[in-house]
């Protein structure tokens, strides 16, 4: 299935002028290049390498190369094209003329990852101290602030670790650099300790952010007394993909932080590298072309997972905002956190039990890229539960899930506080479910996926098994795929199961969470509502529901309350990539 304008076409741009100059003269990249390619081309787009000196303006080309399948080579194409987006991968950011149409990386990020300075004024929380000089003179001033032995010195623009030193500060000579004009020059960072769990040893650690979140993650020995990779073309050990579950958590907020910094320039792809050291996690600098090949075979497919994953971003990023929009409502009842201050003093629960409650991460775990509508619920759980509808006796809780009270003796919700919560809140949720049907509808829309995401933790009592959860549970109030199975209690089916097993199946595609299938929860108070009362009025359209609950534990560990962001956005990614499964099979 493709939502795409016909044939829209993505350059991948290159600097050599040559057609099929670098980096073409090698084959590893020629068949990373043609897998991505065919990776793109399979949805609908249309791919081709340019190169800066055949750009006229407007996106206008004037020859390209393309790959042909039947010569089973890249061919080059005397004629031009016009590109709806650019790809820059030349490595000499010959690009900057071309601004008059999308590119990832924009200028902005290239910018900012070329100029080493601004990289570390930007992040200087969790960066080497850097200082810059223009002069040789000026420079043997700045080395009386170190007091380490060995310094780093590199060119603020430098490239592929052109004219990087580690050196001792009393042997820093005015030979060093023809011109010491924008010379920065660093402290070093000591990276021996290793990174605990993975190794013991100086290392980089290389993480890869697509529209700012986390892709991939490698980490590479060092060769003593070596302080960057590229440097020494060469290991000591091995160039190792991580599970990125088991980065620790000190690392997750200079990756926040990166994604800050690029959350307004999509697409994107930038790879971060770090070293660990007593101190923590310090970013080394920011990379606007990483590779996306590997020169040596490493027994993985992760520069493949990588490539495919950039294709995603750039395809995504060519839908117009009327194409953009896929048959998907993605319903989030309890992702509010927060309770307004007038009720705050009634209630007994702290700050964070009344976080806990209110689904605290569905607010971003339900955002679809492409979803026709995104609606979330205005209310906490622990004031109005708006999943069970208007129904005024379920909808108000006494106690929270672990047996807490959720009221201040003698301040519970009157009768009258009930009936305005139920108006204002639950009614009006339904009503918003209910407009994007309508508007869905009158888009001509003939099936529409919905999907009432949720999340709940091991130590719900409704688990009551003393183990932990799957990370996700999605159903359809069908037969269960784990635990006992009661018949009698099977409800109505949401959607056909093969819906489910394709989502399952997605789902555990790229990471080693778990999926069952109408276990723990089989439905919902919502999507009974849906079937009962709301799809006869919409007999040419047919409503597909799916229940989604994953388990809060997978991102927040309730001992430590720390947070595991990278968790976080693989659920997301999992979550969005197997709805897509969904209906681009189904649909």
């Amino acid at each position: 299935m493709s939502n795409l304008q016909k044939r829209s076409v993505i350059g991948i741009y290159f600097s050599d002028p040559k057609p099929m100059g670098a980096p073409f003269t090698t084959l590893t990249f020629v068949q990373a290049y043609r897998g991505i390619i065919g990776y793109i081309e399979s949805q609908g787009v249309k791919v081709v390498i340019v190169r800066g000196d055949t750009y006229t303006k407007k996106g206008v080309f004037t020859k390209y190369s393309s790959w042909s399948k039947k010569k089973q080579k890249f061919v080059t194409i005397e004629k031009s094209i016009h590109v709806d987006l650019l790809w820059v991968r030349g490595s000499k950011n010959t690009h900057r003329k071309i601004n008059d149409i999308p590119t990832c990386n924009s200028k902005e990020i290239d910018g900012l990852c070329r100029d080493k300075l601004a990289t570390y004024n930007l992040f200087k929380a969790f960066s080497p101290r850097t200082y810059i000089a223009h002069s040789y003179t000026e420079a043997k001033e700045i080395l009386q602030k170190f007091t380490s032995k060995k310094i780093i010195t590199k060119p603020r623009y430098g490239e592929k670790s052109e004219g990087v030193h580690l050196i001792d500060v009393d042997k820093v000579e005015e030979t060093l650099y023809d011109d010491w004009k924008n010379i920065l020059l660093q402290e070093y960072l000591d990276s021996s300790g290793g990174i605990p769990g993975l190794f013991e040893g100086t290392h980089e650690l290389k993480v890869w952010l697509i529209n700012g979140e986390v892709a991939g993650a490698r980490y590479k020995r060092l060769h003593e007394g070596h302080i960057i990779s590229s440097q020494t073309r060469a290991t000591s050990g091995p160039n190792t993909p991580i599970d990125v579950q088991k980065l620790e958590p000190s690392l997750h907020d200079a990756i926040d932080s990166i994604k800050t910094a690029l959350q307004n320039n999509h697409p994107s792809l930038v790879r971060a590298d770090f070293v660990r050291t007593e101190d923590g996690y310090r970013l080394i600098e920011l990379n606007s072309r990483p590779s996306v090949a590997n020169s040596t075979h490493d027994g993985t497919d992760f520069y493949w997972r990588i490539g495919t994953a950039i294709g995603d971003a750039l395809v995504r990023s060519l839908r117009s905002e009327k194409d953009t929009k896929l048959p998907l409502i993605v319903a989030a009842p309890h992702a509010k956190t927060t309770i307004p201050a007038k009720y705050r003093d009634r209630v007994a629960l702290s700050e964070y039990e009344v976080w806990r409650m209110g689904d605290p991460f569905t607010g971003f775990t339900s955002k679809h890229y492409a979803a026709f509508d995104h609606i979330k619920g205005d209310a906490n759980r622990i004031l109005c539960d708006l999943s069970q509808g208007e129904n005024p006796t379920l909808a108000f809780r006494e106690t929270d899930f672990y047996g807490n009270e959720v009221f201040k003796e003698g301040l519970e919700f009157s009768e009258e506080e009930r009936v305005l919560f139920l108006r204002k809140y639950a009614k009006a949720y339904r009503s918003k479910i209910l407009k994007s049907l309508k508007k869905a509808h009158k888009a001509g829309i003939k099936q529409i996926l919905f999907v009432d995401h949720h999340n709940t933790a091991s130590d719900h009592p409704v688990s009551r098994t003393g183990t932990y959860m799957p990370a996700i549970t999605v159903s359809n109030g069908g037969k269960r795929t784990s635990g006992k199975y009661d018949p009698d209690t099977e409800r109505l089916l949401s959607c056909p199961p093969d819906y489910l097993q394709t989502f399952k199946e997605k789902f555990e595609a790229h990471t080693s969470f778990t999926a069952e299938i109408n276990c723990v929860y089989k439905q919902s108070h919502t999507i009974k509502w849906l079937h009962e009362e709301i799809q006869p009025m919409f007999p040419e359209m047919k409503i597909y529901c799916i229940f989604l609950e994953y388990d809060l534990n997978l991102i927040h560990n309730p001992l430590s309350r720390r947070n595991d962001h990278l968790a976080k956005a693989l659920l997301r990614n999992n979550i969005n990539r197997s709805l897509d499964a969904i209906i681009e099979t189904h649909f």
